[in-house]
């Protein structure tokens, strides 16, 4: 699975590759729920954007960019119908708090592994995750399936 930490590789590959790209890091500032990194670097003097992504964060934008073709393209920018818009920024928080446990230490350990993982952030992460359940639940419900 395509996590995190391989993506920090690659980013950091590509950046080596292309020392003068611009980078748009999109991870801990989204854009309406939308996490990855762009690095555009200029090639033949035409700018060329690669997008990098986790799984997750893959995953989220197959789900964004489905509910913008079969209800609104303005989800895909913080429009549309509010209880989706809630719907995907829960779950792009979550996707976050999750890759986030995956990060590396200063001793190269994970967060998980060097047991940095307190009560409160497992039950953040189980509130979050009953949120976006019950939010999605409640979708169906209103459209009465």
């Amino acid at each position: 699975m395509f996590d995190i930490i391989v993506q920090d590789k690659v980013i950091e590959s590509l950046i080596a590759s292309f020392p003068n790209s611009r980078i748009v890091d999109r991870r801990d500032n989204p854009s309406h729920g939308y996490r990855a990194v762009h690095i555009i670097p200029v090639i033949l003097n035409k700018p060329i954007e690669i997008q990098v992504r986790t799984a997750l964060q893959h995953k989220w934008s197959e789900i964004s960019e489905k509910l913008a073709d079969l209800y609104d393209p303005a989800i895909k920018y913080g429009g549309g119908p509010q209880n989706m818009q809630e719907t995907l920024l829960k779950m792009s928080n979550l996707i976050s708090i999750i890759e986030n446990l995956e990060k590396t230490d200063l001793s190269g350990r994970t967060i998980k592994d060097s047991k940095e993982i307190s009560d409160d952030k497992l039950r953040e992460i189980k509130i979050k995750l009953e949120e976006m359940l019950n939010m999605i639940i409640a979708n169906f419900e209103n459209r009465g399936e």
